[in-house]
């Protein structure tokens, strides 16, 4: 699992709270409001109606100088359910290393089961089931109350401006002002904020002093909140001190879309089952342990090498070294799935796409199709930056993936650390253990091995793009 999926699992399960949140800080009333403490009354009062709203959330930070900048923005389009206290959630994150980046598709499901708040959280395929207060949140109507009390009361702070603003194309109400730090310690913990590149300094104490700007527009029809956004950037600069390794971009930007039009938020079925049986790494099927004890042994190479960061892969008695052309991969009879990602496809510099490279007997591969060049190219002409591969991906039989050291589908968690040694990232479940070993100095170089709960593989990725 990569280094940020934790991390920003927290941050998904943090969203939740601050959308819900949105519900409780409306409004009322008939009247024209004169002040923002009596647009905040009208607000208070006219959201008892509301049962569901349709929002999009955009979270983002970046700091560093110029040319080492790194940071995470999601992008999410969410429902809420009040009735069910239900959250679905589903976009991208983005995350930015020095230059470098990648985009994981992202899914999440809050909801009450058995007088327990749930959330069900897809990453790399990969669904999960955890209580809500693994990641420090908790979604309920108290915190959403406790939250909005302390809004209303920074209403002295806000101003209701002459002006109006116009979102999803009807007019609003505009304030402006400040709110204070502990407002905002329901919508994001301190260490949900410094999962966002603050370097762990953010504590909740001086959370609380701090202060941050924000602009809150209400819709003058419904006299419910449409957009609240609080710039993060100024306080916590001065606040933590950064100096040279300053916070460029720091913001929360909450749109609320629809209001009483979402359906009841539920789990699907299929999701429920998924994070009880184990992930799905590649999206192909789902794989159970049974298959891997049906994984066959194969020969070692002596071309591959014995250390995870060696990137080698052997594909039968073939051995690639990433990143590798395309050409390699067809040498070891795989051929590119363009049904998936055609051949002409256009990679912009520095950018890459996902594809699949299958065999004549269906076995598939998951890669990673990298452009390291100066100019965009077709996808046919990019390099192989990654290999993933699962049971089911090789059910078909007669194609053996191994990484460095022998390490295949089936090999023992015991085994495995002997070959590539103790791992610092590390997360488990009762379905599944994950294992990234990385590269200190380059990040996008890594290895990861995911096991059963019998400490057997049940899928393996090779990353090796810079």
């Amino acid at each position: 699992m990569d280094w940020k999926i934790k991390k920003c699992r927290r941050i998904v399960l943090g969203i939740g709270v601050f959308v819900m949140t949105a519900v409780f800080t409306g409004c009322a009333g008939e009247q024209e409001p004169k002040t923002a403490e009596t647009l905040l009354q009208m607000m208070e009062k006219e959201s008892e109606s509301v049962k569901s709203m349709k929002c999009n959330l955009i979270l983002e930070a970046e700091t560093g100088n110029a040319g080492s900048a790194s940071g995470v923005k999601m992008d999410l389009d969410m429902e809420t359910d009040r009735k069910s206290e239900a959250v679905h959630a589903k976009g991208q994150i983005e995350v930015n290393v020095q230059g470098g980046g990648y985009t994981l598709d992202t899914e999440i499901y809050q909801t009450e089961e058995k007088d327990e708040t749930v959330s069900y959280t897809n990453m790399q395929n990969t669904w999960s089931r955890s209580p809500a207060e693994d990641a420090e949140i908790e979604l309920s109507p108290e915190i959403a109350e406790e939250i909005a009390e302390e809004f209303a009361e920074e209403a002295g702070s806000l101003t209701l401006e002459e002006e109006t603003a116009e979102v999803n194309g009807k007019a609003c109400y505009k304030l402006t002002g400040t709110v204070a730090g502990d407002v905002l310690e329901g919508v994001a913990d301190a260490k949900m904020l410094n999962s966002l590149g603050l370097g762990g300094r953010l504590t909740e104490g001086a959370l609380e002093q701090m202060r941050f700007p924000c602009e809150i527009l209400v819709y003058q029809e419904e006299l419910l909140p449409a957009r609240i956004f609080v710039d993060l950037k100024e306080s916590a600069a001065e606040t933590l001190g950064f100096g040279e390794n300053e916070i460029n971009t720091y913001y929360l930007d909450l749109t609320i879309l629809e209001y009483n039009t979402a359906e009841k938020v539920q789990v699907p079925e299929e999701v429920r089952t998924q994070a009880k049986n184990g992930p799905v790494v590649t999206g192909i099927d789902q794989f159970t342990a049974e298959d891997v004890g049906e994984m066959d042994a194969a020969s070692k190479s002596e071309a591959l090498g014995e250390s995870w960061d060696s990137y080698t892969v052997q594909l039968n008695d073939a051995v690639v070294t990433l990143p590798c052309a395309a050409a390699d991969l067809e040498a070891a009879g795989l051929k590119m799935d363009q049904s998936v990602t055609a051949a002409e496809q256009t990679v912009e510099i520095g950018e890459y796409v996902t594809g699949y490279y299958n065999d004549t007997a269906g076995n598939r591969l998951k890669v990673t199709l990298v452009n390291p060049s100066a100019e965009a190219l077709p996808v046919s002409q990019c390099l192989i930056g990654s290999i993933s591969v699962d049971t089911k991906a090789l059910e078909a039989g007669g194609l053996t993936v191994q990484f460095p050291g022998g390490v295949q589908i089936g090999s023992l968690k015991e085994d495995v650390l002997k070959k590539y040694g103790e791992c610092e990232d590390v997360f488990e479940n009762e379905s599944v253990s994950m294992y990234t070993w990385h590269d200190a100095e380059h990040f996008f170089r890594s290895c990861q091995i995911n096991f059963d709960p019998d400490g057997k593989v049940l899928s393996m990725q090779m990353n090796c793009q810079e």
